[in-house]
């Protein structure tokens, strides 16, 4: 949880007191000075240059609070199309098609006048292909599927929030032992799966329970573009081509993820990089 540092600080902004997480900077609470302070001994590298993850964190954490300030000005409904959206899903399109180009040219290469040297820049691209295949997620294999007969008041708890926070109830209700909570759209039919970390849950009381849901079924009707059909596969397939030519061994989830933690954030906060 958030403390006062052992020797009080103020902050040279607004003057009011500081606040940090374990042994992080302090930053303020009010105007959030010092928020964005770049820390990289408590932070994992994410290309190995010490320049280019300063660079990379300024500015995820500027695209964080930017985007911050134009979710929490409007209600949670589906957003418009925009112009973000639609060169997104386009590039998208253009990545699978280039990906299922490159597939057919190894193939042909492979089996043109076979056997012949060409078969050795097929093999290579077939590889190539494998490693940047479209991946559509699955349930993680921990997780245990609930049924609505064995967690009636769980389902009826979350019937509940999905209909407050106006979003379409989870196809998948799971738990696991993780101390976390996240939200995904799995398999090419796009199945809403709710995971809960047994946990995390057994720590929180009944309002912050209720407040845990609310997030997580909000990633539903958020209209998160990496949700889609078409463009989760392209943003797992980044991440897969960022992770061959990656100069460190960073820990990732086969997903190009820009987002930045707000410090070292309490554990009830966290959330799976892939939906939470």
């Amino acid at each position: 949880m958030l403390t006062t540092p052992a020797v009080p600080q103020v902050c040279p902004h607004c003057s009011a007191g500081t606040v940090t997480v374990r042994d992080a900077v302090p930053w303020c609470p009010q105007c959030e000075w010092n928020l964005d302070c770049y820390e990289p001994a408590r932070r994992p590298p994410e290309f190995g240059w010490h320049w280019l993850d300063r660079w990379t964190h300024r500015v995820a954490y500027r695209l964080t609070r930017r985007q911050y300030a134009e979710l929490s000005g409007r209600t949670l409904d589906r957003p418009r199309a925009s112009l973000a959206r639609v060169v997104t899903v386009t590039v998208s399109v253009l990545l699978l098609a280039g990906v299922a180009a490159l597939a057919a040219l190894g193939v042909w290469l492979v089996l043109y006048d076979f056997p012949k040297l060409t078969i050795v820049p097929g093999v290579a691209l077939l590889a190539l292909v494998l490693v940047l295949r479209p991946r559509f997620g699955r349930l993680d294999r921990s997780a245990r599927v609930l049924s609505r007969t064995e967690a009636p008041e769980l389902f009826r708890l979350v019937d509940s929030v999905a209909a407050a926070v106006k979003a379409p109830a989870p196809d998948v209700v799971a738990v696991d032992e993780s101390f976390s909570a996240y939200a995904a759209a799995v398999g090419i039919r796009r199945r809403r799966v709710l995971c809960l970390g047994l946990p995390l849950w057994g720590a929180l009381h009944a309002q912050e329970r209720v407040a845990l849901l609310g997030h997580e079924l909000g990633h539903f009707v958020n209209g998160d573009v990496r949700r889609g059909l078409l463009t989760q596969p392209a943003f797992t397939m980044l991440g897969s081509a960022a992770d061959v030519v990656r100069p460190v061994d960073t820990v990732r989830s086969g997903v190009l993820d820009m987002g930045v933690a707000v410090r070292d954030a309490p554990a009830e906060w966290a959330t799976r990089p892939d939906g939470g």
